[in-house]
Parts: C-alpha cells; sequence; structure tokens
C-alpha cells in the first residue's frame, strides 16, 4: 500500500515538473520576444543636444532640423554641444529653414558665433539661453521675432545686431548680457517685453524710435541702461 502511494505521488511530482518547466520555456519565449521587440524601437539620446525625439532629423554639421505645421524647419543643435560656430542653412532637403528651434541651443557653452540667414524669420524661447561663450551673432534681415529669454544669460556676448524688420522683443531676450556694450533698435520694433536688457550692465541702447513707443513695456529698461533714442 505504501508503496502504491508513493509510486503515485512519485507520477504526480514527474507530471508537475514537466509542466512547470514547459510553463517557464514558454513564459521566456515570450520575454524574450517582448524585450527584442521593445529594443527595436529604442533610440539612445544620451548624447544628444538638442535632439529630442525621432522626428528631429540631424545632418553631416551636426544640426538638427524638425518639420513644422507650415511644411519648413526648425533647427536646433544636432547630438553634440562641442560645436564653436555655426552658420545656420536657408534650407534643408528644398524646404525653408524659418526658425531657430526653442531652447534649440541651450548650454551650448562651447559656442562662440553663430549666422542666421534671411530665411529664418522666428528665434524661439530660449534658444541661446546659457550659451556662456558666445560672444558673436549676425543675423540677416527676414528676422521678425526674438523671442522669450532668447539669449539669456549669454554673459560673453559682445556683438548682435538687430536688423530692421524685427518687430518683437521678448521676455528677458538678453538679460544678463554682461559684456554687451550696445545694441541698435530699429523702428521696426513695435514691442519690446519686460526686463528685455535687465542686468546689462555696460549697455547703451540706440533706439531708431524718437520716443518710448506706446507697445513697449514701461519695464522694458528695468536697468535704466542709457537709452539715445532718435538714433540713425
Amino acid at each position: 500500500m505504501k508503496r502504491a502511494l508513493l509510486s503515485f505521488l512519485t507520477v504526480i511530482f514527474l507530471i508537475s515538473s514537466l509542466v512547470l518547466s514547459a510553463c517557464n520555456d514558454s513564459n521566456n519565449g515570450k520575454s524574450s520576444m517582448g524585450s527584442s521587440n521593445n529594443n527595436s524601437n529604442i533610440t539612445d539620446n544620451s548624447q544628444c543636444g538638442g535632439v529630442t525625439d525621432e522626428d528631429t532629423h540631424v545632418d553631416n554639421e551636426n544640426l538638427g532640423y524638425r518639420l513644422l505645421d507650415n511644411g519648413t524647419y526648425a533647427v536646433s543643435v544636432g547630438r553634440s554641444k562641442s560645436l564653436s560656430q555655426i552658420t545656420i542653412p536657408k534650407s534643408y532637403k528644398g524646404k525653408a529653414v524659418t526658425m531657430i528651434a526653442e531652447e534649440g541651443f541651450k548650454n551650448c557653452e562651447k559656442l562662440e558665433a553663430i549666422e542666421i540667414p534671411s530665411s529664418v524669420t522666428v528665434i524661439g524661447m530660449l534658444a541661446f539661453e546659457n550659451c556662456s561663450s558666445l560672444e558673436n551673432v549676425e543675423i540677416a534681415e527676414g528676422m521678425r521675432e526674438i523671442g522669450h529669454g532668447a539669449f539669456l544669460g549669454c554673459m560673453s556676448l559682445e556683438n548682435i545686431n538687430i536688423p530692421q524688420g524685427v518687430e518683437i522683443i521678448g521676455d528677458s531676450s538678453f538679460y544678463c548680457c554682461q559684456a554687451l556694450t550696445s545694441i541698435e533698435i530699429p523702428a521696426s520694433v513695435t514691442i519690446v517685453c519686460d526686463d528685455a536688457f535687465r542686468d546689462c550692465k555696460s549697455l547703451t541702447i540706440y533706439c531708431e524710435a524718437q520716443n518710448l513707443p506706446s507697445r513697449w513695456s514701461k519695464s522694458w529698461n528695468a536697468s535704466n541702461c542709457p537709452v539715445a533714442w532718435g538714433h540713425k
């Protein structure tokens, strides 16, 4: 009787082991397959600069381009922030480059100079924030808006032109640009927002307008930089 019971229990044990083994093999197979599928969709962005997703394409000059709703491109730094000089092209893959992307070159600490072509109409919010080595910015005519905080914290910025045709200078656009000694604001600028030139301790501002335009913020020059009105 005892032998029969022992034999019965042994058979049950063997069957259970086989079932568990089969289940484990099946689960391992599923896990492995799932892992493989997931990995195929993963993009390693650990070295990215301005690139944030798969919709941004990087060219051989290490610039990133994101297609906008209007069929043009916004440009940013690519996968490395080590570039020291950048010339933005007018077009990419046959479509115009019209915008410096929001935060597109933020924290590019080695960037020293950039040329922006006439196709670009907007410098996005915080586009060059904390580019601490940036000294020279050349902007071609065609620009319409310099976004909020565009050059915030660019403490080495010495030379930048605001071309005729610019209409808006956003909040804190040149906040803490302490190396900037002069800047000219053309008559086309109808709006200058709060704190645009705050903490620009060495700056003199030359304005084509004869007096303060009605749509400029009352605190546009919060640090009371010297202003020359009616400058030509």
